[in-house]
């Protein structure tokens, strides 16, 4: 239990300096409101 909640925190709330410094939830909500960029991830 512990680890799937800290996978989810890690997931959809923790902010992420890759996505703007959004959640991974918020920054599809902003991306399908057209508020941000997409961007292309060089691996």
């Amino acid at each position: 239990r512990i680890v799937s909640e800290y996978i989810q925190f890690y997931n959809q709330r923790r902010m992420h300096g890759s996505l703007y410094d959004l959640s991974p939830l918020e920054f599809i909500n902003e991306l399908a409101a057209g508020r941000v960029k997409p961007f292309i991830v060089k691996v």
